[in-house]
């Protein structure tokens, strides 16, 4: 197993995440994975950016222990 940690989206739910918002996959992952583990839709995962230790990365991608997943918008305004 690996533990991936998982900044997700203000208003998301954090109950499948512990108090340190880690996550336990197995140990082939992919960010996918992750994505299908905190029930975030596809359609609403393309609203963000993901990055996986501040690289944007894409769905495929294959986790590693105590990798970072952070997500952005993709429309900001400021």
């Amino acid at each position: 197993m690996i533990r991936v940690r998982v900044l997700l989206p203000p208003g998301w739910s954090r109950k499948m995440l512990d108090e340190r918002y880690w996550l336990e996959l197995k140990d082939d992952a992919t960010l996918a994975d992750a994505l299908a583990a905190v029930r975030m839709p596809r359609p609403l995962a393309k609203a963000f950016f993901v990055s996986i230790n501040g690289t944007f990365s894409s769905s495929k991608e294959k986790l590693n222990d105590g990798d970072s997943i952070a997500f952005f918008p993709i429309v900001t305004s400021g």
